[in-house]
C-alpha cells in the first residue's frame, strides 16, 4: 500500500513500512498506529491508546465507541424531558422516522417499567436520538455516593436511578453493574444490563427467582390456560418429563386444590409455567382493590374472587392483591392450601358451629351453656347422654379447667382451674401443694426463682440423688430476695450449726451460705450420693429473720462413715422477704433432684 502524508488520515508504522497488505485484489488486513482520541469527527476511525481498542466516532461528539468493549444501541428520547448520562432506561414502544425504541426512564417497582434496555451513554435530549449502553462502562457519572466494587440495582424508588441495596418483593430485583470508579463527576460504572429484564416478570413465561417459586407444567386437552388462571395437577407426561394440569374449579374435590396461577398463556400440547408461590405481575385486577384476598371461583373454571365459597365449596385462599390495574396489575402468590380452614376466634372461650347455609359460625360458651340449662327439654337429653356415654378416667393436670354453675351468684357459669379448687380447698390451713420440681445435670446450681411468697406459710425442699462434680464438695443452701432474685452471700448473711453421725459437730455464726453437711465434703464416686429435707419458715415475713432445719443422710464410700446422718438449722440473718432458694456445691457443679411444696399453718 502506497505511504502518504498529506492529511495522516492513515498513519504510518514507526518502521516505516506498509500500513496494510494488499494483494492486488482487496485488503488483507491495516495498520493503526496506537494514538491519544483526536477531536471528534464523525466517521473517524482510530486505534484509542489509552482504551487499547479500535474505537470509532458517531454522530454525538461526546461518545466514543470501543469496538469490542462495548454495545450500545440508537434510541429515540420521546419521555419529554431530558434523559440524563447514566441513567436506566426501558423501551416502551417505537418512535422516529428510524423506528428506533422509544425510551423512558426505568424503575424497579412496576413490571413495565423495569424490563431494562441500557444505560444512557450521554445526555438525550427530548425529541432527538442517541445512545444507550447495554453493556460496557458508561463514564463521566456521580457515583460519589457509591464505593468502588458496589453492585448496583435499579432503584424501586427513583426512576432511572441506582441502588446499592437489593430491592425485594414485591419490587422488582434488576441488577445493573458494578461501581469501577467512585467520584462526583468522573466515575465509571461497568454495564451488563443486557437482556436483564427484571427477576420476578409476571405476563410470561419466565425462569422463576427468589421472589417467586416456579414450576414447568403441560397441557395435553383442547383449550386455552390464559395467563393467570388457576390450575389444578391432572397427571404426570413421561415424555415430556413434567406434570399435566387443567383449570380449577372449587365446586368439587376432583378440580382442586389449585396448584397455582398460570405464568403466561399455554394451549393444547404446550407447555408453560405456573407460580407457586410469589410476585405474578401484568394482571387485570381493574375488579379488585388492593388488599383483597383471592379464593379460588366456585362457578368459573380458573378464575379468581374475592367470595369466600360457601356451602359444600371446597375452600382455597390463593393470594392477595398487591396492585390493582387494568393491564399492570400485581397478585401476590401465597401458596396453595387451605391456610383460612381454622381462622383464629375473636375472644376466648367462643366455639364455631354450622350457621345459616352451612357457613363456619362463632359462637359463646357461656351464653350457649346458659341457653341449655335454661331449656329443660334439652337439660333433660343432656343428662340422659351423659348417664349413657361412658367416662374414661384420666389424671387432672393443675391447669385443666372444670365447668360449674354457681347457684349463689344467680345461677352463672364459671370455669375453674384444678389449682384454683385445690387451693380453695386448702384456704382453712394444713393443705400442701407441690410448687416446682426441679432436675439439674452437672449445672451450676439448683434454684427455685420466685417460688417463694405469701401464699403460704412454710415451705419443704425436698432434695434426692445429689452428686457433686468436684469430688469432697461441701453441700451450700443460699436463699434470693427481691422479684429478679439476687442470691446472698455477703459475709455475715447467715448463721448454721450442724451435727452429723457419726462425725463430728460443726457451727458458724457468721458465714456467706448454710453449710448443710458442716465443714465436711460430699463423694462422687460411682453409687455414692446424698438426699436431704430443708424446711423453711414464713420466708415472706419481712419482719424477723427466716429461720430454716434440715435432715439428711450422705453416702460416701471414701469417708469414715460409709453412711452419716446429718441434722441441722440456719438462718438467713436479714428482716428482707426471702423469694428464692439455691441449692449448690462449693466449687464445682450439682447434679439432682429436687420438689418444692408450699405448706399453710393449720388453725
Amino acid at each position: 500500500m502506497a505511504d502518504t502524508t498529506s492529511v495522516g488520515y492513515v498513519p504510518l508504522p514507526a518502521d516505516g513500512g506498509d500500513v496494510g497488505d494488499y494483494d492486488g485484489t482487496g485488503i488483507n488486513a491495516s495498520f493503526y498506529n496506537p494514538v491519544a482520541a483526536p477531536a471528534h469527527t464523525e466517521g473517524w476511525v482510530f486505534y484509542d491508546s489509552t482504551e487499547k481498542a479500535l474505537s470509532y466516532y458517531n454522530d454525538e461528539s461526546d461518545v466514543t465507541i470501543n469496538m469490542g468493549q462495548e454495545l450500545v444501541i440508537r434510541v429515540r428520547n420521546e419521555s419529554g424531558g431530558v434523559i440524563s448520562n447514566g441513567e436506566v432506561v426501558y423501551s416502551n414502544g417505537v418512535a422516529g422516522a428510524e423506528n428506533r425504541p422509544s425510551i423512558a426512564l426505568a424503575r424497579s417497582d412496576v413490571s413495565a417499567t423495569s424490563k431494562v434496555i441500557g444505560i444512557a451513554t450521554h445526555d438525550i435530549a427530548d425529541s432527538s436520538y442517541g445512545y444507550v449502553t447495554q453493556f460496557g462502562l458508561v463514564r463521566g457519572l456521580n457515583t460519589a455516593t457509591f464505593s468502588a466494587g458496589d453492585s448496583v440495582w435499579l432503584s424501586e424508588t427513583t426512576a432511572g436511578g441506582l441502588t446499592a441495596t437489593e430491592p425485594t418483593s414485591p419490587n422488582f430485583s434488576v441488577f445493573i453493574g458494578e461501581v469501577l470508579v467512585s467520584d462526583a463527576s468522573n466515575g465509571v460504572i461497568f454495564i451488563t444490563a443486557l437482556g436483564n429484564t427484571g427477576a420476578s416478570s409476571g405476563g410470561g413465561a419466565g425462569a422463576g427467582s427468589a421472589t417467586q417459586l416456579v414450576i414447568p407444567a403441560r397441557k395435553d386437552s383442547a383449550g386455552t390456560i390464559a395467563d393467570g388462571e388457576a390450575v389444578y395437577i391432572t397427571g404426570y407426561n413421561s415424555g415430556q418429563d413434567v406434570i399435566l394440569v387443567e383449570l380449577a374449579q372449587s365446586d368439587s374435590s376432583t378440580t382442586m386444590p389449585a396448584l397455582g396461577l398460570a405464568q403466561g398463556s399455554f394451549t393444547n400440547s404446550t407447555s408453560g409455567e405456573i407460580i407457586v408461590s410469589g410476585r405474578l405481575a401484568g394482571q387485570n385486577t381493574a375488579a379488585f382493590s388492593v388488599g383483597d384476598e383471592l379464593y379460588i371461583s366456585p362457578t368459573t373454571p380458573g378464575a379468581l374472587t374475592t367470595t369466600k365459597p360457601v356451602a359444600n365449596y371446597k375452600i382455597q385462599k390463593v393470594g392477595v392483591v398487591s396492585r390493582a390495574n387494568a393491564s399492570n396489575g400485581v397478585i401476590t402468590i401465597t401458596g396453595a392450601g387451605r391456610s383460612n380452614d381454622a381462622p383464629n376466634f375473636s375472644a376466648a372461650d367462643k366455639f364455631r358451629f354450622g350457621g345459616t347455609g352451612g357457613v363456619t359460625t362463632e359462637g359463646d360458651i357461656t351464653a350457649q351453656a346458659r341457653a341449655l340449662l335454661d331449656d329443660a327439654t334439652q337439660l333433660a337429653q343432656a343428662q340422659t347422654i351423659l348417664n349413657n356415654v361412658g367416662v374414661t378416667a384420666a389424671t387432672v393436670a393443675s391447669t385443666d379447667k372444670i365447668l360449674g354453675l354457681d347457684v349463689d351468684d344467680s345461677g352463672n357459669l364459671k370455669s375453674f382451674t384444678a389449682q384454683s379448687i385445690a387451693d380453695l380447698a386448702g384456704a382453712g390451713g394444713g393443705a400442701a401443694t407441690v410448687l416446682a420440681v426441679f432436675d439439674a445435670s452437672a449445672a451450676s446450681s439448683m434454684d427455685s426463682d420466685n417460688c417463694l411468697d405469701s401464699t403460704y406459710d412454710n415451705y419443704v425442699l425436698y432434695l434426692s440423688r445429689l452428686v457433686p462434680g468436684t469430688d469432697g464438695d461441701g453441700l451450700w443452701a443460699r436463699v434470693g430476695t427481691g422479684a429478679t432474685p439476687t442470691y446472698q452471700s455477703g459475709a455475715g448473711a447467715y448463721a448454721w450449726t450442724q451435727r452429723a453421725w457419726p462425725l463430728s459437730d460443726d457451727i458458724s455464726n457468721s458465714d456467706t451460705k448454710i453449710s448443710l453437711f458442716g465443714d465436711d465434703g460430699l463423694g462422687n464416686a460411682a453409687g455414692e450420693c446424698a438426699g436431704y429435707i430443708i424446711t423453711f419458715e414464713h420466708p415472706s415475713d419481712a419482719t424477723l429473720n427466716t429461720p430454716c432445719t434440715w435432715r439428711g443422710v450422705v453416702n460416701d464410700a471414701g469417708s469414715t462413715a460409709v453412711a452419716s446422718y446429718s441434722i441441722g438449722a440456719g438462718a438467713y440473718l436479714s428482716t428482707t422477704a426471702v423469694t428464692s432458694l439455691r441449692i449448690l456445691f462449693s466449687t464445682g457443679t450439682i447434679t439432682g433432684h429436687g420438689v418444692l411444696i408450699g405448706i399453710k399453718d393449720s388453725v
